[in-house]
């Protein structure tokens, strides 16, 4: 078959996909809420799973607390309920992993739905559970779809289900993703590779030599039953000797004329690349996806390692991109990583956090004129997460507005963020640091190609 080349255009999901099982038709739930001005932090558990540490988890709904999670205690890695009083609650499930790496918990686009995603070097699983277990699971996929060498992992355009397959990595500029859809009974459907290729500038003489040592898939954004699923990738690029480490979006939908996959490829954020030796370890951490009405924000920065310097941080940054106006924010930059930057999704809207003196402190972003935003410090909010300001806390992020914040002495808080009134005013010191947000937008180049083709 000819590779077909396609323009790279903005993602529309269609709906009635040819070939797509719908899944089960779930109980109609209307959500009556105005828009949420501010928010407020929860206390749910302040000693959560003791002896066992919290490494990922989904809220059942918003503003809820129940959530499935996944732990690692004496007895290695678990599924169990947290926050669930019911005594028919699910009892907790061992989970035969090796390795964290190895499962995914992901909130569903329909209200009480998560999903257990299994992914080892022989197996790649699928799971969805409701709150009181397991619903339908797929068989192995790891055959039927791409192998262990991609980066495989659950995405929905919509409300369907689909597979995604990201490489670790191409010593060419050229590479290949691939998506599956999901039937309702979840078997492997059809399958289409994405090949993304490097447009050379049309002003170079020779095109330059590019290779990725590694791609890595590193956020998924939590999906909203309506829109294309959105990826977060990091790379580390050589460029005719010269190395970039930056991230990019990935934007995965359906044309609705040729119900065919359509992929939009973003980079090069204002201050979300960083030129590295080529002899530095480095890896990009934090990185955060999470997405408001009419556009995302991105929240990345870059760890070093070295025999020097055994880890050293730079600060995050901030940036939004607005889908009307195809344009990205200015960075907002200065956020230190001692205080654990991070997005929170609250269903529809979108907040920064950040830990400082022993307090978790959160306000919401509000898009303005284009991609432009500003944080709100008028709504700040804070929670004290202990008595003793000098133990310094970490967040583990969740699905569905769910925070743990663990210790160093290993002791973990269950939290839940929830809209309220008025969540005050002390803007404190930690916001001190980091610069506001500029006026300016910046277009950002589209640099590559996108060519779809079905898997024979």
């Amino acid at each position: 078959m000819k590779l077909a080349h396609t323009t790279i255009q903005l993602l529309v999901c269609a709906l009635g996909l040819s070939g797509c099982a719908p899944a089960p038709t779930p109980d109609v739930e209307l959500d009556l809420r105005q828009p949420c001005e501010a928010f407020s932090q929860v206390q749910v558990e302040p000693n959560l799973t003791p002896g066992s540490w919290t490494l990922q988890l989904s809220g059942d709904r918003h503003t809820e607390a129940p959530a499935w999670a996944i732990t690692l205690g004496d007895n290695g890695f678990a599924l169990q309920r947290l926050a669930d009083p019911r005594p028919e609650a699910p009892a907790p499930e061992t989970l035969s992993l090796s390795s964290p790496n190895h499962a995914r918990l992901h909130s569903g686009p329909v209200p009480g739905e998560t999903w257990l995603v299994i992914d080892t070097a022989t197996e790649f699983w699928l799971y969805q559970l409701d709150r009181d277990g397991l619903v339908r699971s797929s068989g192995n996929l790891d055959a039927e779809f791409v192998d262990s060498t991609f980066q495989r992992d659950l995405i929905f355009i919509g409300d369907t289900p689909f597979v995604v397959g990201i490489p670790r990595s191409s010593a060419t500029s050229e590479y290949e993703v691939w998506i599956g859809e999901l039937t309702g009974d979840l078997t492997l459907g059809t399958s289409w590779s994405l090949e993304l290729r490097r447009t050379c500038p049309s002003d170079l003489p020779e095109c330059p030599t590019v290779s990725f040592p590694s791609i890595d898939l590193l956020d998924n954004a939590e999906p909203d039953g309506t829109s294309p699923a959105l990826l977060l990738l990091g790379y580390d690029e050589i460029l005719d000797d010269a190395r970039t480490m930056y991230v990019a979006t990935l934007r995965i939908g359906f044309d609705g004329d040729s119900q065919r996959p359509i992929a939009l490829r973003r980079e090069f954020f204002p201050r979300q690349v960083w030129p590295v030796g080529n002899s530095l370890q480095a890896h990009i951490a934090p990185a955060q996806l999470a997405r408001d009405a009419t556009g995302y924000y991105v929240l990345a920065g870059l760890t070093q390692e070295s025999l020097d310097d055994p880890s050293h941080q730079l600060d995050a940054v901030v940036v939004r991109f607005d889908r009307l106006s195809d344009t990205a924010s200015a960075p907002y930059m200065g956020l230190p990583t001692y205080s654990s930057p991070h997005l929170l999704q609250l269903d529809t809207r979108v907040a920064l956090g950040q830990i400082a003196e022993g307090s978790w402190h959160i306000a919401p972003l509000y898009a303005k004129t284009g991609s432009n935003f500003e944080i709100d410090l008028d709504n700040l909010s804070s929670l004290n997460l202990e008595p003793a300001p000098s133990t310094g806390f970490v967040v583990v992020p969740g699905k569905r507005s769910q925070y743990v914040h663990r210790a160093i002495d290993g002791r973990e808080i269950q939290t839940l963020v929830t809209c309220q009134e008025d969540a005050g005013t002390n803007r404190g010191l930690l916001w001190q640091r980091a610069s506001a947000a500029e006026t300016m937008s910046v277009h950002i180049p589209r640099e590559h190609s996108v060519g779809v083709r079905a898997r024979p």
